[in-house]
């Protein structure tokens, strides 16, 4: 009996099992073993992970991360051969304690059941573990970061699960799990936050500030709604339709401005991507000022933004989900070390909410055509808020709230920096097949 994983559809994979059986007598009988044991030798030569740690978050999205794992991803392991540590998180910040505890080097692979908040504590305790066996400062922002030494894996059980959709193109427990046993890799980008001389976060998919983080602080009281609370929420903060003043700087190519990029063309990432496998590394944060650079030259300078904004946000990747169909960056790559940041000026209600509805519809209507919103992209950015000195008439003295991956950041003054491919997860990158062709199948066990 061989199980395989079978690639279905466009994107997703099943699994499948076929049976040898041997017809004429004792010699057709051993024939079929010859077949598994060279089958197994073959999977035995495979990088495919051994062990791996396994972290379930059962408070997260709709509360079903435990169902999906004892339901959907443990048989499809135990089928594999894979053995599993599995913890189940009993608070916030559990699973990045225990990573900054055990010993690693016993484990193939770190596996996240969970949503994309359960996603960046995993990310966090990776990183954060690699820093520390590397005697890095990650309090300093001018650090060369250590790559994370395990590869991750996520199983999508939370609201919105952007990661996975992005990297493998459905929100699927079968496809993640059949990916993570037959061992795929892709390197993805992180981006180190830094309040002054203070690491904040690590973050591996979207940032935001303004609208996107006000509504993430509204709806922690909410959390018994689950999902919809983001909707509750959602439409009062549409309704107070806060507006703050803030400088921005980003560290940008003379391409990459707003006058020649163009954040909703045909360019998308894929698996196989030949700009994540050609890309330069890290950009160096000591550059050029805007004032002494000659953008002619094709080198990266600081450019200086003030404004009243509605938000401000920052796309690691494409952040593909239910709610925005090609994501909130649709050209956004994994692994090319640059973030998409997107700047939505003071704006009227009505045109603010064309914009939010053609970002749900990002797959057929560009949420980037509105003379309000522009779009860099770059390597490294500053944000400062300014907030309304108390002399001052008619002004309202308040700061927005940032979001990162879904979690709420105390801080509104950031620095933030793409760090290119400093993750490895199991995962190819979104395919693109023909249904209408054959598919290769893969074995994941006899």
């Amino acid at each position: 009996r061989l199980h395989v994983a079978k690639p279905v559809r466009k994107h997703s994979w099943c699994l499948q099992t076929m049976v040898l059986r041997g017809i004429t007598g004792r010699s057709d009988h051993a024939l079929v073993h010859q077949w598994a044991d060279a089958v197994q030798d073959r999977l035995r030569g495979e990088k495919r992970p051994r062990k791996l740690l396994v972290f379930v978050n059962p408070f997260g999205g709709r509360k079903r991360a435990p169902v999906i794992y004892e339901r959907k991803v443990a048989p499809i392991f135990q089928l594999a051969g894979i053995s599993v540590e599995l913890i189940t998180t009993r608070y916030c910040g559990h699973a990045k304690e225990c990573l900054l505890e055990m010993d690693l080097s016993l484990f193939d692979g770190v596996v996240c059941v969970g949503g994309d908040g359960m996603v960046n504590e995993i990310v966090n305790g990776v990183l954060l573990r690699a820093q520390r066996d590397a005697g890095i400062d990650a309090n300093d922002p001018n650090s060369r970061l250590q790559p994370g030494t395990i590869k991750i894996g996520v199983i999508p059980a939370g609201s919105t699960d952007a990661l996975v959709c992005t990297t493998t193109g459905e929100n699927s427990p079968v496809t993640s799990a059949l990916l993570i046993t037959m061992g795929a890799e892709i390197g993805v980008d992180v981006a180190s936050i830094h309040s002054g001389e203070r690491l904040v976060r690590y973050s591996s998919g979207f940032l935001s500030y303004g609208f996107f983080g006000d509504n993430i602080k509204a709806s922690e009281k909410f959390r018994w709604m689950g999902p919809l609370r983001y909707n509750w929420t959602g439409w009062q903060t549409f309704l107070k339709h806060h507006v703050y003043e803030g400088e921005l700087k980003l560290l940008v190519q003379p391409e990459t401005t707003d006058a020649n990029y163009d954040p909703a063309g045909t360019d998308r990432c894929r698996a196989g991507c030949e700009v994540c496998h050609t890309a330069p590394g890290d950009i160096p944060l000591q550059v050029l000022s805007s004032s002494d650079v000659d953008t002619t030259e094709n080198k990266p300078y600081w450019l200086g933004i003030q404004g009243h904004f509605l938000s401000v946000s920052c796309a690691l990747m494409a952040n593909r989900c239910a709610r925005s169909t090609a994501g909130v960056a649709p050209t956004a790559h994994l692994g090319n070390g640059l973030m998409d940041v997107v700047l939505v000026s003071q704006c009227s209600r009505r045109n603010f909410l064309r914009f939010l509805v053609a970002l749900a519809n990002s797959e057929t209507c560009s949420p980037f055509k509105f003379p309000f919103v522009h779009c860099f992209r770059t390597s490294c950015f500053e944000f400062v808020p300014k907030t309304p000195d108390s002399s001052d008439e008619g002004t309202v003295k308040r700061t927005g709230s940032w979001q990162c991956d879904g979690e709420l950041l105390t801080d509104s003054a950031l620095l933030v920096r793409s760090h290119r491919q400093l993750l490895k997860l199991y995962a190819h990158g979104i395919e693109e097949r023909d249904e209408n062709q054959p598919h290769r199948c893969f074995c994941t066990c006899q």
